[in-house]
């Protein structure tokens, strides 16, 4: 399915669900707001200048204490938020109150944090690995050029400048394949839960053969809509829009891997065990 028809077909989904799509939007970007204030509180907590009520903690170590365990916290609740907000939009998408979704995932607040939290640790840890050659690379020739100019290791230098070069070139297309494979893994977990992490993600990689440039050129597609984005209105419309135009895309790609959503039967059961393979 094109781009243009995947389009299409997200409007055609949203028609008579545009209020939900945005209070989903709203709710979501008032999230981000909290993420950012406590993040402002965290600097006003090491302003020792500042005039603010907060006490201001004079050691360093328990000021990184602190501020990471904040950042942590926040971002924990971005990426259940973030998860909850694709499922709901997966139920939009098949005319489902997506009520439902969200009332089961408070009732399950643990599971969902396992289904959630651990594969998108997993992404980011493949991410990080595959961005680590490059940093050493980069790190290398750093530490090259800073050295004195030496004539009798002018060669040796100028191709170990070379491999390093070449190092941060495969290790950015390994980055970038990472990306555009691993964009599926969200789907995947939200319409399979119980999924071993390790399916999922061979999945993701398996299905992603043909369809890379593909993804790419569908958020490509949507970089025309960022000067608006500057602006709150446009984006409580074009958040929804890119969502399910996003989870069309990759449900087409996905194809019948993933025809069943069991979401719902697992987020039912009482003695639902955590997701496998982690």
């Amino acid at each position: 399915m094109p781009t243009k028809q995947i389009k299409s077909l997200a409007l055609i989904k949203l028609k008579g669900s545009w209020g939900n799509g945005i209070a989903i939007t709203l709710s979501f970007f008032a999230v981000l707001m909290l993420s950012f204030l406590g993040d402002c509180m965290i600097y006003m907590l090491y302003d020792k200048e500042s005039t603010s009520f907060l006490p201001v903690i004079p050691s360093e170590g328990l000021q990184i204490a602190i501020s990471v365990g904040i950042n942590v916290f926040f971002y924990l609740i971005l990426i259940m938020i973030g998860y909850t907000f694709l499922r709901e939009f997966i139920d939009i998408r098949h005319g489902r109150d997506y009520n439902t979704s969200r009332n089961r995932i408070m009732s399950y607040k643990k599971l969902f944090f396992k289904v959630s939290f651990v594969p998108q640790v997993a992404k980011i840890g493949i991410i990080l690995l595959c961005s680590l050659p490059g940093f050493l690379a980069y790190d290398s020739i750093k530490t090259l050029t800073e050295q004195p100019y030496d004539k009798t290791l002018s060669v040796f230098v100028l191709m170990f400048f070379m491999m390093s070069v070449l190092v941060i070139l495969l290790s950015v297309v390994l980055v970038i394949n990472a990306l555009l494979c691993l964009h599926l893994l969200p789907t995947v977990i939200m319409l399979n839960p119980l999924l071993p992490l390790s399916h999922a993600i061979s999945m993701c990689f398996r299905k992603a053969e043909g369809n890379k440039l593909r993804i790419a050129l569908f958020h490509l597609s949507f970089l025309k809509h960022l000067p608006a984005c500057l602006l709150l209105y446009p984006v409580c419309v074009i958040f929804p829009y890119y969502m399910m135009s996003n989870l069309l895309l990759c449900e087409d790609i996905l194809g019948k891997d993933l025809a069943k959503d069991t979401f719902l039967d697992v987020f039912t059961e009482k003695d639902t065990s955590p997701v496998k393979g982690i």
